[in-house]
């Protein structure tokens, strides 16, 4: 089964060496590796910001799964697709989604 996580309208701000990505009333500081709700930190573990920041990357075009795990697990040959769905899962936590698609829209196929 395949699925599809399409993320909101992402506005990239970029000052000399900062990557800040905002988004509804979040922002994403890529260098310090932090995600902000309003000016207070939201907890993300490693993996699911990697995966936050590679969905907000890619914003306005869909992703695969297999293009997730050639990037983000490119290193271990042993995982499968499986380790999507809990790190989605841990990003809706996070962000306090109250309904799937608030956020991140799940469909059949790819991610975006």
């Amino acid at each position: 089964l395949r699925t599809a996580y399409e993320t909101l309208t992402v506005e990239k701000n970029m000052t000399k060496n900062d990557k800040i990505y905002e988004f509804a009333d979040f922002f994403l500081d890529e260098n310090e590796r932090k995600l902000y709700r309003r000016s207070r930190s939201v907890h993300l573990r490693p993996k699911a910001f990697d995966l936050l920041l590679f969905l907000i990357e890619h914003a306005g075009r869909f992703v695969t799964r297999e293009e997730i795990l050639s990037t983000l697990w490119q290193d271990n040959l042993d995982v499968n697709d499986n380790v999507i769905d809990p790190k989605i899962s841990q990003i809706r936590d996070a962000l306090g989604e109250r309904k799937k698609g608030d956020f991140i829209e799940t469909r059949r196929g790819a991610y975006k």
